[in-house]
């Protein structure tokens, strides 16, 4: 009688032994899937920067760092010479010297470059649009002499119907970003060159 009692105590703790071993072995599972689901999720979010493009980011750390705007010391806009959208294709963009073809995108954290041509080390910072005139600085890429395709990581993402530039700032050659330092690409003239397009 007493050995029935035993056995069926041990049948018991079996079963319950099975099912917390079941329950343990279930949420390993999920913690590995989720885990995995992360990793996978963040590596479909990062920029594919090409590998020749020994390119480094450089995110504003504010927008407010960016107080220059287009406004000199008199309070008078400076002179800014637009290239519209694609007036500068791919099969015609130059060997040397500076040029920049950004088009239209989606909206987003990233601004794709379809070609850029750098005569000496320099960054493309994007810049938002505000009350028709170039404001904020959303971010800058560093590329090297060359011709190069690319990304610019922003801060802020972009936002659909709204209009940005591409401004070339030439590195000063301490290879940081520094808006108040690095010199903005001019023409003859002096007013600043840059590229202008759209988000949808």
């Amino acid at each position: 009688m007493e050995e029935n009692i035993n056995s069926v105590n041990n049948g018991g703790n079996n079963t319950k032994q099975k099912q917390l071993q079941v329950i343990v072995l279930l949420l390993i599972g999920f913690i590995i899937g989720f885990v995995a689901h992360a990793f996978v999720v963040s590596r479909e979010d990062a920029p594919v920067v090409p590998e020749d493009n020994q390119a480094s980011t450089f995110n504003v750390v504010s927008d407010l760092q960016d107080i220059d705007n287009t406004q000199d010391g008199n309070g008078e806009d400076e002179g800014v010479m637009v290239m519209p959208v694609n007036s500068t294709t791919l099969n015609n963009m130059p060997e040397s010297g500076y040029a920049v073809s950004v088009a239209d995108q989606k909206a987003g954290g990233i601004v794709y470059v379809s070609q850029l041509v750098f005569e000496k080390e320099s960054w493309l910072a994007i810049r938002e649009q505000v009350d028709g005139q170039i404001g904020n600085i959303l971010g800058a890429q560093r590329y090297p002499a060359g011709t190069h395709t690319g990304v610019v990581k922003l801060l802020r993402d972009t936002k659909p119907g709204r209009t940005y530039y591409a401004v070339i700032f030439i590195d000063d050659g301490d290879g940081k970003f520094d808006f108040k330092k690095d010199a903005k690409l001019t023409d003859t003239q002096g007013s600043v060159v840059t590229t202008i397009f759209k988000i949808y």
